[in-house]
């Protein structure tokens, strides 16, 4: 069994949706797992969405521990977080000490991580383009895929490092942002790509598409990476990928294309 921890800060439904699809998983036998905790950086009262998760762990009854950093942040000053950054994680990671993950999943986590949690917990991430895609935050990825003109884009789970969003990749999966849905969105803002300056496209329908697309592929991608786990297929150890004979994974982990698509034709989401 994959032993997991969950890392949130819970804002909003989709933080939810992660967290339910997998749980939902584990219920009905499809994933061999059990989640040994969810850790949230707010506390209750301090946003609907993640009072919402917490109602829904504590239903689930997963030990729940809860550390605000927005009150931490302000008892000692208020000021940029990059100052607290180090201390604040080195208090959760001892507060995390009781449990026993193999890997924690980050998932709607809006923290940048401190290096001593990444030393002494492995853990996982999203991020939204393909290997060797574009780097940054989603709006930035999105932007500079239209500014490209690209032709695909696509989701990725990596282990977290020092240095962001650039871990070993454990898996990804693509899809297409050009073809019969989206060629009328692209010719929409085909004046605007003529010229050479580039732009900030948020809020465009074709922005919007590309970003509901990637959200879709998110929630089955991280959970067919999981099952990989489980499974064995994929390890994590010492920041490096093994497989379960512990040979080193080279290149880019498992393209899940085929698996992820099933799973969204057999919900009717593709």
């Amino acid at each position: 069994m994959l032993r997991l921890g969950w890392i949130t800060t819970g804002r909003g439904e989709g933080s939810l949706g992660f967290l339910k699809t997998v749980i939902s998983s584990i219920e009905n036998g499809d994933l061999d797992a059990s989640i040994e905790f969810v850790f949230s950086n707010r506390e209750f009262g301090e946003g609907e969405g993640s009072d919402n998760l917490f109602k829904f762990v504590e239903e689930k009854q997963i030990p729940l521990v809860t550390f605000s950093s927005s009150k931490y942040r302000s008892k000692r000053g208020g000021g940029y977080w990059s100052k607290f950054r180090e201390d604040y994680h080195s208090e959760v990671v001892e507060k995390l000490s009781i449990f026993n993950p193999q890997v924690s999943v980050l998932a709607g986590y809006l923290l940048i991580t401190g290096k001593e949690m990444i030393r002494q917990m492995p853990m996982i991430n999203l991020h939204p383009a393909l290997p060797n895609g574009p780097s940054g935050t989603w709006i930035q990825v999105i932007n500079e895929l239209i500014n490209s003109n690209a032709d695909e884009s696509g989701v990725m789970v990596h282990s977290v490092t020092d240095t962001l969003d650039e871990g070993p990749i454990l898996s990804w999966c693509s899809y297409p942002i050009k073809g019969k849905l989206y060629d009328p969105l692209w010719q929409d803002l085909q004046l605007v790509l003529n010229n050479q300056e580039k732009k900030n496209f948020e809020g465009s329908k074709l922005f919007l598409k590309i970003r509901e697309d990637g959200i879709m592929y998110e929630r089955p991608l991280l959970l067919k990476t999981l099952m990989a786990m489980a499974t064995r297929e994929i390890n994590v150890y010492d920041g490096n990928l093994i497989d379960r004979l512990g040979n080193p994974i080279a290149g880019n982990g498992l393209c899940l294309d085929t698996e992820v698509r099933q799973m969204l034709n057999s919900n009717g989401l593709s």
